[in-house]
């Protein structure tokens, strides 16, 4: 059995994703490593939104209060919100097919009250980059503008599992 790369094979029937660059492909490789990996320590290889409180929920206050994810929500805040109101990439993440979690507005208008409500909002949005990739929305556009989101993504698991797991 002798078959071209996966890589390889997808440029060359979508040539969109031939012309990512080397850096976006290694963005999204990675991203699906460490999601699958944060999945299974963190949440419970159940990768929805109560998953993801509960796992959230679980943490004990010194652990949480040891997360300073303030750079993770300026990336989403910029992202997908402007001016109070949210950007045509806010509308992209179908945040309805999540159950339109609150915490995720909340976090992105500044409004949230805790900080663990904070942290579901951004694993909120990373999840919504999980299933939009996993269930091929992200392919409606070619995975074009998606390096920064994995890469913010990807560091942000490995910086909860370095400080909590």
């Amino acid at each position: 059995m002798c078959q071209s790369s996966v890589v390889d094979w997808l440029t060359r029937v979508c040539p969109e994703f031939g012309e990512l660059e080397l850096s976006e492909k290694r963005e999204i490789r990675d991203f699906l490593l460490i999601w699958s990996f944060f999945e299974q320590m963190c949440l419970q290889a159940q990768g929805g939104m109560p998953a993801v409180r509960e796992f959230v929920q679980s943490l004990e206050a010194p652990r949480l209060d040891g997360l300073d994810i303030c750079e993770y929500v300026t990336y989403f805040q910029n992202r997908y919100y402007e001016e109070g109101e949210p950007t045509h990439r806010y509308h992209h993440l179908h945040l309805e097919r999540s159950g339109n979690p609150t915490e995720v507005d909340e976090m992105l208008c500044g409004a949230t009250q805790t900080k663990a409500d904070t942290l579901i909002g951004c694993l909120g949005i990373v999840l919504r980059y999980r299933n939009n990739l996993f269930h091929g929305e992200k392919w409606a556009y070619h995975l074009h503008e998606q390096e920064n989101n994995f890469r913010y993504s990807s560091a942000l698991f490995q910086h909860i599992m370095d400080r909590v797991t």
